[in-house]
């Protein structure tokens, strides 16, 4: 039984690859950005993060990896601010950045090979890195549904709303956080 794990183990790695691949590309391109899509991708992470848990948790000293994926989270939730997110037709669009999906996907691998190569049961870097790669990814979902639900109110209230923070803007520069606006470009919903 032993030997059908490492094989799945393996085929595992490429499998995460191409999803973190796919990922990617659909996160670079613009696209409309959803409330229940958004959910799905924390609703996976969030049970990836407890799976890995109760797998791998014990091998770890857990407050500290819970303590990664909260430092994931923070940094993530940082990282979600750089994605350009606007209205268009009446909907948020984002165009995003996909880095933290490359670090989620290389922490995996990295836990994976660790533990495949014979290194023990798994490092504890290559653990706690999962933790703080979920975490990151966590971190990014929530803050990007708060910029969207930012955009949305300032668009229902009739206002241009800022990409970044989602104030009204009327002049071209949002007076709350500075970030430039072309107000002709983030037109209200009617």
């Amino acid at each position: 039984m032993d030997t059908v794990f490492r094989i799945i183990g393996y085929l595992s790695i490429p499998v995460v690859l191409v999803g973190v691949a796919a990922a990617i590309w659909s996160t670079l391109r613009e696209r409309p950005l959803r409330s229940r899509t958004l959910l799905l991708a924390a609703g996976i992470g969030v049970a990836f993060l407890v799976v890995y848990d109760v797998l791998r948790g014990s091998e770890v000293s857990r407050p500290l990896a819970w303590l990664a994926a909260v430092a994931g989270g923070v940094l993530g939730t940082l990282w979600a601010g750089r994605s350009r997110l606007r209205l268009a037709a009446g909907e948020v669009v984002v165009k995003g950045e996909a880095w933290y999906l490359a670090v989620w996907g290389l922490a995996v691998v990295v836990a994976q090979v660790a533990a495949l190569g014979g290194f023990g049961e798994g490092t504890p870097l290559g653990i706690y890195s999962v933790y703080m790669a979920s975490g990151l990814a966590l971190g990014v979902n929530a803050g990007l549904w708060v910029r969207m639900t930012r955009v949305r109110e300032g668009a229902v209230a009739g206002l241009a709303a800022c990409p970044h923070c989602g104030s009204a803007v009327e002049t071209g520069v949002c007076d709350a956080c500075g970030w430039r606006v072309l107000v002709a470009s983030v037109p209200a919903v009617e």
